[in-house]
């Protein structure tokens, strides 16, 4: 028995075998929070589109487009904002429920959806105490996604604004 203890022959191989597991986990590992680095990325710039769309929906009529003053319709920059990101993220347009190849594991929450056409004013956002400056008419919004990897799951929480960029010719 003591013969049989004081063998080291085989430890390389029982050595080997265990960093195999080892490299295997720790790979894995990197790979899923690469996805979820992909992943947020995506949302992010979905975000980014999604309220530059909404920030885009000017109101056609009335005097003051006539006056040079340009203003966004609240309902149409709604629509637009959900119909980006339904597109982009693989969602419901009418629920926002991911559908089976979307990038969420869980329906957003829109915790705040804000179109400011009050200019030269400033927003302080009550879900991050953020204030911002407004000159031009804009969209403020803040949503909370959970996403999931292979075996990761995360909220993340992404807030936007976008302003229109549009002046007035007359001033």
């Amino acid at each position: 028995m003591v013969k049989f203890l004081r063998n080291r022959r085989g430890n390389a191989f029982i050595w080997m075998i265990i960093f195999i597991f080892i490299f295997i986990g720790i790979s894995t590992l990197v790979i899923d929070y690469g996805n979820l680095y992909v992943k947020t990325k995506k949302i992010k710039y979905t975000m980014n589109r999604a309220v530059k769309a909404a920030s885009l929906q000017i109101k056609e009529d009335g005097e003051e487009l006539a006056n040079g003053v340009f203003e966004i319709d609240e309902v149409k920059a709604d629509e637009a904002f959900k119909e980006v990101l339904a597109g982009d993220l693989g969602l419901s347009e009418t629920t926002l429920e991911p559908k089976s190849n979307s990038l969420l594991y869980a329906t957003p929450i829109i915790k705040e959806f804000e179109v400011i056409n009050d200019t030269s004013t400033s927003y302080t956002s009550p879900i991050i105490n953020q204030v911002y400056n407004i000159e031009n008419p804009g969209v403020i919004a803040t949503l909370e996604f959970q996403i999931k990897s292979t075996f990761l799951v995360t909220d993340i929480q992404v807030s936007k604004l976008s302003g229109s960029q549009l002046t007035s010719v007359y001033d």
